[in-house]
C-alpha cells in the first residue's frame, strides 16, 4: 500500500469520526435541550472532539496529497 492511499484512508477515518461527533452533538444537544439537561460542558466537549477529528482529517488529507504524485 502506498503512502498516499494510507494517508487518504486515515483522513477518511478521521472525517467519519468527526461527522459522528458532530451528529452526536446536534442530535444529543436537541434531546438534552428538550429535557432541559443541556450543559455548557457537553457542548464544549463535543465541539472540541469534532474540531480535533476534522483537523486530524485535514492534516492527513494534505499529507496524502503531498506524498502522492498528481
Amino acid at each position: 500500500m502506498d503512502l498516499e492511499l494510507t494517508f487518504n484512508l486515515l483522513s477518511l477515518g478521521f472525517f467519519l469520526s468527526g461527522c459522528y461527533f458532530a451528529f452526536k452533538l446536534i442530535i444529543g444537544g436537541i434531546i438534552r435541550l428538550a429535557d432541559q439537561e443541556l450543559t455548557f460542558g457537553y457542548v464544549i466537549k463535543y465541539c472540541l472532539l469534532t474540531g480535533l477529528f476534522f483537523v486530524f482529517g485535514l492534516t492527513s488529507f494534505f499529507l496524502g496529497i503531498g506524498s502522492g504524485s498528481w
